[in-house]
């Protein structure tokens, strides 16, 4: 998961499983799905399209979609 994200982990108990595993999940062809509860009204629908730092300060292309499932 990115840092600062909790929720499930996954560990390898060869090195070179680990690193298959590192490199599966840093591809830009890795989907992330995250499920968020939050206060307010959000939108029906939102995305963000904005270059984020990795952890070397470098700017990688970033796409995020937000929508919402339930309103109560």
């Amino acid at each position: 998961l990115d840092r600062g994200t909790s929720g499930a982990i996954a560990y390898a108990f060869e090195s070179a499983t680990a690193a298959a595993l590192q490199q599966a999940m840093t591809s830009p062809l890795c989907r992330k799905d995250y499920l968020a509860l939050v206060r307010g009204q959000p939108a029906d629908r939102f995305e963000a399209r904005h270059a984020l730092a990795d952890e070397r300060g470098i700017p990688r292309e970033a796409h995020t979609a937000f929508w919402t499932l339930a309103r109560w």
